[in-house]
């Protein structure tokens, strides 16, 4: 699969960091990184490119969980076209399953090209330090719901109508936080707080039992977010 260009683009619709990677020579090794995790993949549905030129975050993850099973030498089973990655025992019996999905940022949150200076040192920190830790968890657990509740529940309940897919199998979310500006500041304590109910506190030593988390919509409405989402009986089946 040829995911770069051989010309310079300027397009709009392009994500920029695909344009950073196709155009900018200084990045030709990073490129080739990503050329590799894509080494083998198998664009089932024909999406997988335009989804990577525009949208990004969600074909390089898809890529790097393909890298990640490249090195596990698992054996994956490219003749459904659904889930993401069916992976395969050696009597060719479904060994577990895995959807990518990652969280992105809000319609009207910051972008990701508005990034400047003042974010590249926030980031040095580790979350805990900064005295509005908790709305960066917080925003990360919102949008990871989302992600998350989406494909265990709507995405799963409409793979079961698949005659090849198996409830028995072990149904693995593989879950990526792109869900802010500077996403690499929550690190996992999000996804922690979401799934296992176990919050960071300041300091980054001690955990507490993960809070609801309140989300206001569009017309201000407030709801509020679940944690310990592994402790419902509705999640047993995913992974």
């Amino acid at each position: 699969m040829q995911l770069f260009l051989k010309k310079h683009l300027e397009q709009k619709n392009f994500h920029y960091k695909y344009k950073l990677l196709n155009n900018e020579c200084t990045l030709c090794e990073e490129r080739k990184i990503v050329e590799g995790w894509a080494d083998g993949f198998i664009d089932r549905d024909g999406k997988i490119l335009d989804d990577f030129q525009i949208n990004f975050h969600s074909a390089l993850w898809e890529f790097y969980i393909h890298q990640l099973l490249k090195n596990m030498e698992q054996k994956i089973d490219y003749s459904k076209n659904r889930p993401d990655f069916i992976v395969k025992n050696q009597d060719n019996s479904d060994r577990f399953y895995i959807e990518a999905r990652i969280s992105g940022i809000k319609s009207n949150g910051r972008a990701e090209v508005d990034r400047d200076s003042n974010d590249l040192f926030k980031v040095e920190n580790p979350v805990w330090k900064l005295p509005d830790f908790h709305t960066i968890i917080n925003e990360g657990i919102i949008r990871c719901s989302n992600a998350f509740q989406y494909k265990a529940l709507t995405k799963y309940d409409d793979y079961k109508t698949d005659k090849w897919f198996s409830e028995k199998v072990p149904y693995i979310i593989g879950l990526s936080s792109y869900s802010q500006i500077n996403y690499g500041l929550e690190s996992h304590y999000s996804i922690l707080a979401l799934l296992y109910g176990t919050y960071v506190e300041y300091g980054g030593l001690t955990f507490s039992k993960g809070p609801k988390v309140k989300k206001t919509n569009t017309e201000w409405k407030v709801s509020a977010i679940d944690t310990n989402l592994f402790g419902k009986k509705e999640y047993a089946h995913v992974s």
